[in-house]
This record gives structure tokens, sequence and C-alpha cells, in this order.
């Protein structure tokens, strides 16, 4: 067996990965230097879209006694967010503006997909590029000669 490598998926694959490794070095200063707060939802914003409405929480806060108010990145197609629901927060020290949610979709959801995507790729690729060896010319001959394809392992070559 041969192992040639299928250009489409491994590229993928790997940019699927890069695009993961990018999207978790964003968000690896909130996982380390990250300040949790309690944020109250204060409006949920709605976006039209092709399917359907898009709704995202606006959130307000206290960072080191002064008020705060951001709108999450992570948009939904249903509204799990009522106004005035606590909700965990999770912001830098010097940019509480750039707040994000404290939730796994909003932490962890998007890398995981991608990383996932880029695996999936990356195994297409590999699955893809296994192909049996061509049959040799004494193979060839033989089964001409003798109308039967013996095993692989048993031929002497």
């Amino acid at each position: 067996m041969q192992l040639r490598m299928t250009r489409d998926p491994l590229l993928g694959g790997i940019g699927f990965l890069g695009l993961a490794g990018m999207l978790l070095w964003f968000k690896l200063p909130y996982l380390t230097h990250g300040i949790r707060e309690q944020g109250v939802v204060v409006d949920v914003e709605k976006r039209m879209a092709r399917k359907g409405n898009t709704y995202y929480p606006v959130l307000a806060f206290y960072a080191g006694g002064r008020p705060v108010t951001f709108k999450s990145d992570i948009g939904s197609g249903s509204n799990p967010y009522r106004i005035g629901a606590v909700v965990p927060v999770l912001y830098l020290p010097d940019q509480a503006e750039q707040a994000t949610l404290d939730t796994f979709s909003d932490l962890w959801l998007l890398p995981l997909l991608c990383g996932g995507a880029g695996l999936l790729g990356l195994l297409a690729a590999l699955l893809g590029s296994i192909r049996p060896r061509a049959p040799s010319q004494r193979e060839l001959y033989r089964q001409a000669l003798y109308g039967w394809k013996p095993d692989r392992d048993v031929l002497p070559t």
C-alpha cells in the first residue's frame, strides 16, 4: 500500500485547525487573566437573517466600580436571555468593554467546531490517501495464465 495525501481535505483540515488555534489564541487572555463578574441583560438586539431572526444579548456589569455595557458577539436563533436575567461575564481589567459571556458557547464552541472540522479533514485526507499498490507484472502474468488472483502476502517477490 502506498500513501499519497489528497490535497483538498488536507488543506481544509490544516486551515480549520489553524482557525481553531487562532480563535483559542484570542480567548486565551480571558481564560488566564480574565475577571469573572455577574452581568445583567439590559436589552436583546434582534437582527434579521435569511432564515429568521438572530438575537444578541446586551449586558451591563460593573468593572472596578464603573458601569460597562457590551453586546455579545455570539447570537442565537432563539432568544435564550430575558431582560433582567443575571449571567456570568468575563472581562480583561484593561479592556472591560471587550467583555464576553462566561459560557461554554462563547468561550469554547467555535474553537471546538473548527478543531473538529480540521481533524475530520485530516482524517479524510489520510483515509483517502491509502491506496492499494498496483499489481506487479509477475502477478498480472500469473493471474492471466492461471485465472486466479493469489493473495499478495503469499507471493514471493
